[in-house]
């Protein structure tokens, strides 16, 4: 490996070009390394000895010389030995140490008090030291974790608070990241001990990794939190997913029986604590991940535990997300203990989620109970405020309507379908489909006319995409033609032509040319592949022309 050094930052240059000339007058002489030192000496007004010192990455960190100069400066001894060890022709002697033969001469007492100062002295030396003998170090106690983990918790919150006292926040985005806030006070602890438990289960010591995690989840000040930080809740959840990370990759490499039942237990009891509830969704769902926790050992307590979280939900306005996820385990748990009726029961104790009111409609329809469907149906359709649609309501009316359709009641249909197209989705192609349905082929020549006039009227614009859907519907291209040529424009042509062409392949290719003429006016490269693609299509429609001939 090359020394690495930056010359103009160690010497004036002066200084450097006087080296030089030393280098160059082979004024340096008997170089060698040993360890972490180059040593050397250089002809002056006398002999001088110098050494240049190196890290493990041999980057230069210090320079030492006995010359009167270098008491207060790096002189020009210095300088002609780095060039000398640059020097790609230089070859000098490097001594290996041999530390065993040293360390056996050295006094046990005098290297116990070198060790110690030195780790005392750097962080890095003693996180190498602790990771290589981890194993001899003693296992502290869950308590120990919590003792010390509330402390800088405590720290970290006051911390927060100071900074956050201080904070302007409506110059948030201007004054700082997002991240500066957290880094420093209650996530950096979280991070810090996160690092702990991970390196213990690197190392398998799988207690110590759990108490880590659970001290750290139990330490949370969440009311502290909630005090001072307005996105406390994230703080909480980046913790907990965390913790249950850290259990996931413990019982990947622990596939003890009892260290399982410990983390179960152990998420069922912080699960019990409806303060915490809301924060704990992930750690559900970790519990109930069956490739995880087999059926076979942890069924009823799953049941169990279902049963218990719902009412915990409801309390705090379902706060969670995955309700529809818990509850379809919780009936397929139940299901497969052949217990379908208190399958039903949960059901409909969470049917005001609207996944879950969907499965109860499915059950209906699949017992061909449509009376009891339309009424939930309908019900639920009605519960629209009245300024905005609820955001489930259209799939409610199409599974209603798909229900009218199979008993044969047509004039509901008719009533659903026309009040939408006239009223709430005016000109709605899809259903004016579906009114279109409920008439025979003759009745419907009749009843479209009045629909149609009915929806041209409420628009008022005849050039309205919604009319042009409608026209291509019943094939009404006299009136899409009108409609198309209002605009004109080679996207709108586009788009009809292949309705329009067969009628009215002349005034297309007109229309076209025109458009084209107007593009070759414009200038750009742009406007060039446009035109190009103008020309192109027009080609292909007159091929198309001479083909129907």
């Amino acid at each position: 490996m090359a020394m690495k050094i930056d010359l103009e930052d160690w010497f004036d240059y002066v200084i450097l070009m006087r080296g030089k000339e030393y280098f160059l007058d082979d004024r340096v002489i008997d170089l060698k390394k040993t360890g972490l030192r180059y040593k050397a000496k250089v002809y002056g007004s006398r002999l001088y000895n110098v050494n240049i010192i190196v890290d493990k990455y041999d980057e230069v960190v210090e320079m030492e010389c006995d010359c009167p100069y270098a008491c207060e400066n790096y002189c020009k001894h210095m300088a002609a030995t780095v060039y000398s060890i640059l020097d790609d022709n230089c070859e000098f002697e490097e001594i290996p140490i041999d530390y065993k033969q040293i360390i056996n001469r050295i006094p046990k007492k005098e290297i116990e008090k070198f060790l110690i100062e030195k780790l005392q002295n750097s962080q890095e030396l003693q996180e190498n030291f602790n990771d290589t003998f981890f194993e001899y170090f003693p296992k502290f106690t869950k308590e120990y974790y919590l003792e010390i983990i509330k402390k800088e918790m405590e720290y970290a919150i006051n911390n927060f608070s100071s900074f956050y006292d201080d904070f302007n926040y409506d110059n948030y985005y201007d004054s700082c990241e997002d991240d500066d806030i957290y880094s420093s006070t209650v996530s950096k602890v979280i991070e810090k001990y996160e690092v702990e438990t991970v390196k213990c289960i690197t190392k398998n010591d799988f207690q110590s990794a759990y108490n880590i995690a659970t001290a750290l989840l139990e330490s949370l000040p969440i009311e502290k939190l909630e005090k001072v930080c307005e996105y406390y809740d994230s703080i909480i959840e980046y913790a907990v997913n965390e913790c249950v990370d850290d259990f996931k990759k413990i019982l990947i490499k622990d596939k003890t029986k009892s260290m399982q039942n410990m983390i179960f237990e152990y998420c069922l009891v912080m699960l019990k604590d409806e303060d915490k509830v809301g924060f704990l969704d992930n750690m559900i769902g970790f519990l109930l991940e069956d490739e995880i926790f087999d059926l076979d050992t942890y069924l009823d307590k799953k049941i169990e535990l279902l049963k218990e979280i719902f009412p915990k939900f409801r309390k705090y306005n379902g706060i969670s997300n995955n309700i529809p996820k818990y509850v379809k385990k919780h009936v397929e748990y139940l299901n497969m203990l052949g217990r379908e009726d208190e399958a039903l029961i949960v059901i409909k104790e969470n049917i005001q989620n609207h996944d879950i009111f969907d499965m109860y409609i499915d059950i209906l329809l699949k017992e061909k109970n449509y009376d009891e469907a339309i009424k939930l149906l309908k019900a639920e359709i009605k519960k629209d405020d009245g300024y905005r649609w609820k955001y489930n309501k259209w799939s409610d009316v199409d599974k209603l309507l798909d229900i009218y359709s199979k008993c044969g009641k047509k004039e509901e249909i008719r009533n659903i379908t026309e009040n939408i197209i006239y009223n709430e989705r005016v000109g709605d192609v899809e259903y004016f489909k579906k009114l279109k349905e409920t008439y025979t082929v003759k009745e419907w020549e009749e009843r479209k006319k009045v629909v149609i006039k009915n929806i041209e009227n409420l628009i008022g614009n005849f050039t309205s995409d919604t009319l042009r859907s409608l026209y291509v519907e019943e094939k009404m291209y006299d009136k899409l033609f009108i409609s198309v040529m209002a605009v004109a424009n080679y996207g709108t042509l586009l788009t009809y032509e292949s309705y329009l062409k067969p009628d009215y392949e002349k005034i297309l290719l007109e229309k076209y040319k025109n458009i084209a003429d107007r593009q070759v006016k414009e200038s750009g490269r742009s406007s060039y592949e446009y035109l190009q693609g103008i020309l192109i299509h027009m080609k292909s429609l007159k091929r198309w022309k001479r083909t129907c001939k």
